[in-house]
């Protein structure tokens, strides 16, 4: 029950830092909006809001990955403690 509760907190970690904005994210998606558009054959613009539509839908994945994972250890432990 409690193997799983390192990679339960790694992906909760991944998830928030992917979902929540950051200053890297100026950097992120023109590039990878401009990757899109290049392979898809699309306009830049779209191909910018499908890179920001695709790394958020990965962070929030991995957030429900990690809930799925570690939820019942969490809660568990909360009950104990509290």
């Amino acid at each position: 029950m409690y193997r799983r509760l390192p990679l339960a907190f790694a992906l909760m970690v991944t998830g928030l830092f992917i979902v929540l904005p950051t200053p890297e994210d100026f950097l992120i998606h023109p590039f990878s909006g401009y990757a899109i558009s290049k392979l898809f054959n699309v306009d830049f613009k779209s191909g910018i809001l499908l890179s920001i539509g695709a790394y958020n839908g990965i962070g929030v994945v991995l957030v429900l990955l990690s809930i799925l994972l570690g939820g019942k250890v969490v809660i568990a432990e909360l009950n104990i403690r509290l």
